[in-house]
């Protein structure tokens, strides 16, 4: 705190660190006052200044750390349970000083590659580099990245020759740091088919994921070119500083930063042609606008048809074929385009046609049927299904209505075979017929359904409900309320169209049906009996 002491304390370590060719009075000056920054010296300059100063006391330690490691005295490993953590450095005299972790320093790993040193180093030499070659050294756990070279040496002794390797490593950063603020501009290291390390114009490293996904294989084989990093457009440079090895650098800027020269020059002239062909461009306008209303006069007339055509077609995908109109055309058209127009307009016409008899036959069969019979498919003829049959039965039907005028009577039972209706519909299931005030409906046919037997009886719990809302309705009008029998089986029946060609009727037939149908002549008014079949069906 005191700043005599500071000041002592940097003279100090001027000659420690190497650093006495530095004027001591800068030096004073960068580690008193932060603004100095930008009184004298660029920023940059200043920062490198301090990390070399703290560099050095780096190596320092590490030098000692690595000494104590080759003693033994604590192990040989500074990853083992024996070996310190860091080691620290204090001035003398004082409490707090600086230090490093053994993990900050050291690799877990052996990142000395033996067999590729002894390919590229000559046998009959000694004390020989790699072949002039480098290598790239990544170091994950330190986030850091090396260009190195091997050198054998050899040591003849009277016990005996003894051969070591040297590697020497310069930290890939520090090059593109440098390269990056020389140019201001993003810098980017590829070996071996990666981006091995990222800079941004600042000098400092760049993290982002989007860099990683550069096209490399393209860019190797471009000196120049445009590449797109997220919604960025960049020219990019590319330089082998090391002619025969895998390290390339790539130098990246903004394109329109790039080309601005190129588009002010390409903007002044073209403002230069536009003034002297003034008078060219407004006549070529002119006779440009007449030919436009020419043909865009033909145009309409010709395209016409096609964009009715194009409305129609979209309210036949819409099925509002009622909404069709199609205008008549001109008499005198004998092209292709009036044959397709009109027979799309018979091709509309059919499809009402259909959608009415559609129609009819959704009120008198099921949808599944219906739809069949429209396909043409449907024959003479029958199948043995497995199917869940139900029957619904009003009770005391008779009773209810011996007394009502018959105009009554179908209107007490059209109002309740719909609401009986609806509940089956909402359960997949299709009505096969309805006898007087009984009803007969299919879960699994004529469309098999795993889970016919649960849509089944959840349809008929479903009728029970919707009766009880209905006659607390009936009640409040104080009319008799309407109870129905429930009965529903699972089995197998033959299943398919009968009757005569002309008129077909899909029903079911078998001993299964019968049985179901007696259950529901057994079953107490809203109770659903279901037999053991219909319990133990699969879903």
């Amino acid at each position: 705190n005191n700043p005599k002491d500071l000041d002592l304390w940097v003279k100090a370590r001027l000659p420690v660190d190497h650093l006495s060719t530095i004027p001591t009075e800068w030096t004073l000056e960068v580690s008193r006052e932060k603004k100095f920054y930008g009184k004298i010296m660029d920023k940059a300059i200043v920062e490198e200044t301090i990390t070399l100063l703290d560099r050095y006391d780096q190596i320092d330690m590490a030098m000692g750390l690595s000494t104590l490691l080759s003693t033994g005295v604590l192990g040989h490993s500074p990853f083992g349970s024996e070996a310190p953590i860091g080691v620290a450095r204090f001035l003398a005299g004082e409490s707090v000083g600086k230090s490093v972790y053994s993990q900050d320093i050291f690799s877990p790993k052996v990142l000395f590659n033996l067999q590729k040193c002894k390919q590229n180093i000559l046998p009959e030499k000694e004390d020989l580099c790699m072949d002039s070659q480098m290598e790239v050294i990544d170091v994950p756990e330190l986030h850091r990245t090396f260009f190195s070279n091997s050198m054998q040496l050899d040591n003849n002794t009277p016990a005996g020759n003894r051969v070591g390797y040297l590697t020497l490593g310069i930290d890939v950063s520090r090059i593109l740091q440098q390269l990056s603020l020389a140019t201001h501009e993003a810098t980017v290291l590829v070996s071996g088919g990666r981006v091995v390390s990222v800079y941004g114009p600042d000098g400092k490293p760049v993290k982002s994921a989007e860099w990683s996904r550069l096209p490399i294989e393209n860019m190797m084989s471009e000196t120049s070119g445009i590449v797109t990093i997220g919604n960025q457009e960049l020219f990019f440079l590319h330089m082998i500083p090391f002619p025969g090895t895998d390290f390339h650098f790539f130098i990246f800027n903004y394109k329109d930063k790039e080309f601005a020269l190129v588009d002010t020059l390409d903007t002044n002239s073209t403002i230069l042609i536009n003034h002297i062909s003034m008078e060219m461009r407004f006549v070529s306008f002119i006779a440009l606008v007449v030919v436009l209303v020419i043909l865009n006069n033909l145009a309409k007339r010709m395209t016409k048809p096609i964009s009715v055509l194009a409305n129609a077609t979209e309210l036949v995908a819409q099925g509002k074929l009622e909404h069709i109109k199609l205008p008549a055309l001109e008499t005198d058209r004998k092209d292709e385009i009036c044959q397709l127009y009109h027979t799309f307009s018979k091709m509309v016409e059919d499809l009402r046609d259909k959608e009415k008899v559609r129609g009819v036959l959704n009120k008198v069969v099921s949808p599944e049927i219906a739809e069949e019979i429209l396909k043409g498919s449907v024959h003479l003829g029958g199948e043995e299904k497995e199917v869940t049959v139900l029957f619904a039965d009003i009770r005391q039907f008779t009773h209810l209505t011996e007394k009502m005028p018959p105009a009554e009577v179908i209107q007490l039972l059209n109002t309740c075979m719909t609401k009986i209706s609806h509940a089956i519909d909402a359960f997949g299931g299709v009505i096969d017929k309805y006898v007087g005030d009984e009803v007969m409906a299919l879960f699994g046919a004529p469309v098999a359904k795993e889970d016919s037997a649960l849509k089944a009886i959840q349809s008929a719990l479903t009728m029970v409900q919707t009766l009880s809302e209905w006659n607390k309705e009936r009640l409040g009008q104080g009319k008799p309320v309407i109870e129905m029998g429930f009965g529903v089986h699972t089995g197998l029946v033959v299943a398919g169209n009968m009757g005569a060609e002309n008129r077909l009727n899909y029903t079911v037939l078998g001993a299964n049906v019968n049985l179901s149908s007696r259950l529901c002549a057994f079953a107490k008014p809203m109770q659903v009996l279901i037999t053991d079949a219909t319990l133990k069906s699969p879903q």
